[in-house]
């Protein structure tokens, strides 16, 4: 994949965002990835389909919280994001937090929750078991430096 256009934009209510994808698709591209909070990718998908409704459309995995689904509904069927967060996770762990969760704030964590999660824990300088993705034991942590 060659990056044919770099866009950036502002992230306001304001922004045209036809003319955002109409600037990508200046140069012809083989497909566009958007690296965008879920908000403006919805928006952007939406244009995206408006211009050029059969070209693959991927995101980063800033974009893939619940309010790009509640936002984007069917025109981001087909986006591709990859994410290191499992919804259908079933371990003890995980099941604990989202009962937790769930009962604190009447929904489910999505993926920002998890990591927000996992990262104010990880202060507790470890050993530290995430919730998903985060290991620390007592020898990373002798090792690693904080800025």
């Amino acid at each position: 994949m060659i990056l044919a256009a770099e866009m950036p934009n502002e992230s306001w209510p304001c922004v045209d965002f036809s003319d955002v994808v109409g600037n990508m698709l200046k140069g012809q591209p083989d497909g566009l990835l958007f690296v965008a909070g879920g908000i403006d990718v919805a928006r952007l998908a939406r244009q995206s389909r408006r211009q050029a409704p059969k070209l693959p459309i991927s995101a980063s995995e800033w974009a893939g919280t619940e309010q790009l689904s509640e936002l984007g509904g069917k025109v981001v069927d087909g986006l591709v994001i990859v994410q290191n967060y499992k919804r259908d996770d079933d371990s003890p762990r995980f099941r604990a937090f989202r009962e937790a969760y769930f009962k604190r704030y009447q929904k489910d964590p999505g993926y920002s929750s998890v990591s927000a999660y996992d990262a104010a824990t990880v202060l507790r300088y470890g050993p530290y078991q995430g919730l998903q993705q985060i290991v620390f034991d007592a020898k990373a942590i002798r090792g690693a430096r904080f800025f």
